[in-house]
């Protein structure tokens, strides 16, 4: 990130979980992220991560689901039909193209918020 940087990029990546947690709950997710301050120190590192990889790396909406899966897949999560944080399972581990169309815009609504406050 430049020197010009208003945010870093961990308080970038809680306005988008703050986000993503209200669109789940208009998404009617049954298992939606916890607040920012209750979650994991990993969970918030693969937020983080998220954010660096649009902002420093130019990444699409696409391209940050390819990255959230690939460190998702190295913290042992896998596929399954539930999201379920004990049994590291999650149904968005899947290609971009297999994601249903309210996940892509979880996706590119936090692109668009990385890039707006980066």
């Amino acid at each position: 990130m430049n020197s010009d940087a208003r945010y870093t990029p961990e308080e970038i990546a809680r306005v988008v979980h703050a986000a993503m947690r209200e669109l789940q709950a208009i998404q009617g997710d049954r298992v939606p992220a916890p607040p920012w301050d209750e979650t994991t120190a990993e969970m918030r590192g693969v937020a983080v991560a998220g954010v660096r990889a649009v902002s420093e790396d130019g990444l699409s909406a696409a391209g940050m689901h390819a990255v959230w899966m690939e460190r998702m897949t190295h913290a042992g999560y896998r596929w399954g039909p539930d999201k379920d944080a004990a049994a590291r399972t999650h149904p968005c581990l899947v290609d971009w193209l297999s994601l249903p169309l309210p996940q892509r815009d979880k996706d590119t609504l936090a692109a668009a918020i990385v890039m707006a406050l980066s």
